[in-house]
């Protein structure tokens, strides 16, 4: 006769063949293991030893615990299985910190930190109803399960410090998953979560309006098979809140509106680094600007063909540096009428462009430390002279009009590998020539 498994009360490994679990021990309580989910045995806390699988089946289940991979310290250690086939995980993993009392438990810190990394044979993640998390609590979990296809529902609305990072990075296998319905975020809580899974082709939502430090950085880097954005609705910005968020995700080709009129340091850094197939970015309604807010925002973006307004007067130290850097399909830069400069404010901005035809005027008098340090560089399309000639005939100058007042490094390196008879650092309130062709 049949053993009847009551799943909802253990966690439940089943493979295709049978298979073995392996740890360094890293829970704080007691778990149990069986094979029949009648006869319940002990995982000696003291050791390193395998538990084995009968039947292709294995149950386990805990008490007293509210950590499972990291008894001491911050150096969590994953569960090792090992098979010649592949391995699902069913059930509530809050069982093994208390089967009695699963909506009882609280995590800890790092509570279930890399429990599954690297873990290539696991096909199914457990549940993970948890709705109050803990510090780090999902660091790394799922880091490299490439035969994941799913995630998890993760309904939890208050989160902790860095609870997601890197979660599932590395997941090439998963193609989309579940909303993620916080409101309320923290510092870094998605860093990384689902950075290099290139096989995800839709994103979650994501409906917060008010952002954490670091909250969203790298949280899609690398996703290749993204072709769209969630909607971010934020409004009110935390630093680096989407530092590097779609780096590197070549295949988008949709971008979200950014309404934030106020920036915060380093929000927007790299934000789509390396998008290669993006032609279009999004507006850009900001005012008030902030240290390196737009750092290498579009930096490597091939596919660029028109650059946003920048509608900003009053600039912030290194607030457009590298923005546009070898976005070789620009061809036309935006206006830039600010008259309020800041420290390298406009260093690099367009360097590498070699398909931009034209300098924009710089209107402002009272410039800063390295603010147009190389920001032409390599921009191989503008030609420009010191001598007027039938070619070279359009009148430029910075600034644009009056006369300005020089700090260190202003100019320096400003044309460098351009295409024209004039290279290098220009001098300030000198005429040059811009080629007609221009």
């Amino acid at each position: 006769m049949a053993v009847h498994v009551n799943t909802n009360d253990y966690l439940t490994f089943t493979g295709t063949q049978d298979f073995t679990i392996s740890t360094t021990k890293g829970w704080n309580g007691t778990l149990e293991y069986s094979t029949d989910g009648t006869t319940w045995t002990v995982w000696n806390r003291d050791d390193d030893s395998e538990i084995s699988s009968k039947n292709k089946k294995l149950y386990l289940r805990g008490s007293g615990n509210n950590k499972i991979t990291c008894d001491s310290g911050i150096d969590p250690e994953g569960w090792h299985i090992t098979t010649n086939g592949t391995v699902a995980c069913s059930g509530d993993i809050r069982m093994l910190l208390d089967y009695n009392n699963p909506d009882g438990t609280k995590m800890d810190d790092h509570c279930f930190s890399k429990m599954f990394e690297k873990c290539a044979v696991l096909t199914t993640a457990p549940e993970l109803p948890a709705t109050t998390l803990a510090y780090y609590c999902y660091l790394d979990m799922f880091s490299g399960c490439n035969g994941l296809t799913e995630a998890p529902n993760l309904p939890a609305t208050t989160l902790a410090g860095g609870c997601y990072v890197g979660m599932f990075s590395g997941c090439s296998g998963l193609t989309e998953v579940l909303n993620l319905p916080a409101t309320t975020l923290a510092g870094y809580c998605y860093s990384d979560m689902f950075s290099e899974c290139t096989g995800l082709t839709r994103a979650p939502e994501l409906p917060a309006t008010t952002l954490a430090d670091g909250c969203y950085a790298c949280m899609f880097e690398g996703c290749t098979g993204l072709t769209r954005t969630p909607e971010l609705p934020g409004t009110t910005l935390a630093y680096n809140c989407y530092v590097g968020m779609f780096s590197g995700c070549s295949g988008l080709t949709e971008v979200p509106n950014l309404p934030a009129t106020t920036l915060t340091d380093s929000c927007y850094m790299e934000m789509f680094k390396e998008c290669t197939g993006l032609t279009r970015a999004p507006e850009l309604p900001a005012t008030t600007l902030a240290g390196n807010c737009y750092l290498g925002m579009f930096s490597e973006c091939s596919g660029l063909t028109e650059a946003p307004n920048l509608p900003a007067t009053t600039l912030a130290d290194w607030c457009y540096d590298c923005m546009f850097y070898g976005c070789s399909g620009l061809t036309e830069a935006p206006n830039l009428p600010a008259i309020t400069l800041a420290d390298g404010c406009y260093a690099f901005m367009f360097a590498g462009c070699s398909g931009l035809t034209e300098a924009p005027n710089l209107p402002a008098t009272t410039l800063a430390d390295c603010c147009y340090y190389s920001m032409f560089c390599d921009c191989r399309s503008i030609k420009i002279s010191e001598t007027k000639s039938d070619e070279y005939n359009i009148e430029y100058r910075i600034p644009s009009f009056g006369e300005g007042v020089r700090t260190d490094d202003i100019l320096y390196h400003m044309f460098d590998g351009t295409g024209g008879t004039f290279k290098g650092t220009p001098d300030i309130n000198k005429t040059y020539y811009l080629s007609a062709s221009n």
